[in-house]
């Protein structure tokens, strides 16, 4: 199962319940970068990925994820599934946001890195996609 993420310097993901940033250039960058399975996230990302096919957004994605699912993360600690990773995208916004949920950066600790690919996006001059993967 590959998870994808959004964070900024510190790991921030989420800030009083709700994204630190959404970016039209990085949900295309998904979307395009989805080999086969589906696209699985919590309720609150569906509007992001409005009309994707062969998408599932609903609150216990986890848990119905398979081996070839993308689940896009900004809600929650993804350690409770880490035996099932087999691989991480990163999306680093490079700015410091407030935020009151983080990844833990230990969990890369698994997982080499693979590639990094900077590029614009609409809501950010600079992003980083970083592929960690097993």
């Amino acid at each position: 199962m590959t998870v994808i993420l959004c964070v900024d310097n510190r790991f921030g993901m989420l800030f009083n319940k709700r994204r630190l940033s959404r970016d039209r250039a990085v949900t295309e960058d998904i979307v395009n970068d989805l080999s086969g399975g589906r696209l699985l996230g919590a309720e609150m990302s569906k509007p992001l990925f409005d009309g994707v096919e062969n998408a599932v957004f609903r609150d216990d994605f986890p848990e119905i994820a398979k081996e070839n699912d993308h689940c896009f993360v900004e809600d929650r600690n993804i350690l409770p599934l880490q035996e099932k990773i087999t691989k991480i995208v990163l999306y680093r916004w490079n700015r410091d946001y407030p935020a009151d949920l983080w990844f833990d950066p230990a969990v890369l600790r698994e997982f080499p890195k693979n590639t990094t690919v900077e590029f614009k996006g609409n809501s950010h001059e600079k992003i980083t996609k970083e592929v960690y993967e097993k």
